[in-house]
C-alpha cells in the first residue's frame, strides 16, 4: 500500500542516524505529511519507507557517484559562431553565424593545442575601444561600418524598432562575447538600439576587406553555449 501513495518530500540538509544494526534511517527537516481518502496516515508509510538496509542506501550513492564520474562531457565546438546584426528587407535582424573555416589546433608557442581561428580578416587603422562610464541607451543607429564588436566588460541589449514604436528581438550579448554589427545604412532603414550598462566596454574593429566567411546556421541570436 506504502509504495502506490503520492508522497512528497522537501528535503532540506538530510541527516543519517543509526537505527537497529542493519538499518539506516534518514531523517529530513521538512517532510509533506497527509492522508489520503480512507484516513491512512502518509507519515506513518513514509516512516516505513525511510527505513531501508544499509547496503541498498550505499548503492545508491555508489551509483549516483559512478553517473556523476561517467557524465558527457561538453562537446568541443567544431566552428566559431557569432551573432550577427545585419540588414534585411530594410530591417535590422539577428542572425547566428559560424565563420568558415572551422577551428584548427594551435601549434604556435603558448596555445598548443588550443583551438584556433586564424581567419578574423584584415581590419581598418579605425578599430576603437570604448567604454560606456555611465548606463548608456545609445538610441535607434545603423552600425557605423561593418564591423567586429568584442565585449571586454559589462553588458548590453540590443533590440528592433516595430510599426507601432516598441522594440522587439531583445538580445543580451555579455563580456568575452563577439558580434558582427553589419547592418549599414543602406541595408536597414532605422537600425537597431543599443543599451548598455554602465562600464561595459568594447573594441570596435572594422572590416578592411568585407565580412568574413561564414555559413549562416539560422536566424536570431546564438544560442548558448555557442557551438
Amino acid at each position: 500500500m506504502c509504495s502506490s501513495l503520492p508522497i512528497h518530500l522537501h528535503i532540506s540538509d538530510p541527516l543519517t542516524t543509526r537505527s537497529p544494526p542493519g538499518f539506516v534511517t534518514l531523517l529530513f527537516k521538512s517532510v509533506a505529511c497527509g492522508h489520503d481518502a480512507s484516513g491512512f496516515s502518509y507519515c506513518n508509510c513514509l516512516a516505513t519507507l525511510l527505513k531501508m538496509q544499509s547496503h541498498a542506501i550505499s548503492a545508491l550513492f555508489l551509483a549516483l557517484l559512478t553517473s556523476l564520474a561517467t557524465a558527457t562531457p561538453t562537446p568541443t565546438p567544431e566552428y566559431l559562431t557569432v551573432t550577427a546584426l545585419v540588414g534585411k528587407n530594410d530591417r535590422s535582424s539577428f542572425e547566428c553565424w559560424a565563420l568558415t573555416p572551422a577551428f584548427v589546433k594551435s601549434n604556435s608557442t603558448g596555445t598548443v593545442g588550443a583551438l584556433s581561428y586564424a581567419h578574423l580578416g584584415a581590419t581598418t587603422s579605425k578599430s576603437s575601444y570604448t567604454l560606456f562610464a555611465q548606463h548608456t541607451d545609445a538610441g535607434l543607429h545603423n552600425a557605423p561600418a561593418a564591423q567586429y564588436v568584442f565585449i571586454m566588460t559589462g553588458s548590453g541589449v540590443l533590440s528592433f524598432p516595430t510599426d507601432n514604436g516598441t522594440f522587439t528581438g531583445h538580445y543580451k550579448i555579455s563580456a568575452g562575447e563577439i558580434l558582427i554589427a553589419a547592418d549599414v545604412a543602406g541595408t536597414s532603414v532605422q537600425g537597431h538600439n543599443s543599451v548598455w550598462e554602465a562600464g561595459t566596454s568594447a573594441i570596435q574593429m572594422p572590416f578592411a576587406d568585407g565580412i568574413p566567411s561564414h555559413t549562416v546556421l539560422y536566424d536570431g541570436g546564438c544560442r548558448r553555449p555557442h557551438m
